[in-house]
């Protein structure tokens, strides 16, 4: 089997970072986790919402939760291909476009996808109000990619940080991006001026995805994720986050 050249690239860096096995330790699950996610769903010490409620969740399973950061293509790329065990959230549907994933069919999170811009706009026709316009998105956020309308004048870029630098350059005038990521961003660069829409685009459930070896654990994982929503653990946490992001909150709405 011929493997990408990037795939053993990432699969060596991968290597070297896992943390050391202990036979006394539970098993680990690495998900892949997309470079674009705020530190406040996902961080490198693993404290992020998302973090905390899969750490709980598969740690009732038996297994030790660990993470590795890729680009938000890269990383379903791996998910796919078996280096690593899954990806950590994302919207419906991967799975029609990358077939060795399966969706925990419990969602971990729900988002708002919203417009960015330095100039209001009215999103009364949903999507269908970027028609024409000029439009920055980042590559391998899905649901966006899907839905701008091609009629506008799309621009793509790698990262968070080029996606807003499209609004101070003027090469976009409009972000689409999810809410409580792109707010942080704003925040924690101290970029100001910008508007975020009053209406959303959406409000999308995201999910865990995992490799077909681990079809078995993705229903588990589901009925883990529904008993800590009915037993009000998930609940605490999201309230926790809550009070964390109100602290994080960006002065310019």
């Amino acid at each position: 089997m011929n493997i990408p050249r990037y795939y053993l690239v990432s699969l060596l860096a991968l290597a070297g970072s896992m943390p050391p096995l202990n036979s006394n330790a539970n098993p680990l699950i690495t998900l892949g986790v997309a470079d674009v996610n705020a530190v406040l769903l996902h961080n490198a010490e693993q404290t992020g919402f998302v973090d905390e409620v899969l750490t709980v969740a598969f740690k009732h399973l038996g297994y030790q939760l660990h993470t590795e950061l890729f680009p938000a293509e890269r990383s379903l790329k791996m998910a796919n291909a078996g280096l690593v065990d899954g990806d950590m959230f994302r919207v419906q549907h991967m799975e029609a476009q990358y077939p060795n994933l399966i969706r925990v069919p419990e969602a971990v999170i729900e988002m708002e996808i919203v417009v960015f811009s330095r100039k209001p706009i009215d999103l009364g026709k949903g999507w269908a109000a970027l028609k024409g316009k000029s439009v920055g998105l980042l590559i391998g956020t899905k649901r966006v990619e899907e839905n701008v309308p091609a009629s506008a004048t799309q621009t793509k870029v790698k990262s968070v940080q080029q996606l807003f630098a499209l609004l101070n350059t003027k090469r976009a005038d409009y972000v689409v991006f999810a809410n409580m990521v792109g707010r942080h961003y704003l925040r924690s660069s101290g970029i100001s001026g910008v508007l975020v829409s009053e209406q959303s685009l959406e409000k999308k459930p995201f999910f865990t995805y995992l490799h077909r070896k681990h079809s078995a654990l993705a229903e588990k994982l589901a009925a883990t994720l529904k008993i800590m929503k009915r037993d009000g653990s998930y609940q605490e946490l999201a309230e926790k986050h809550r009070k964390l992001r109100r602290q994080h909150a960006p002065a310019n709405k």
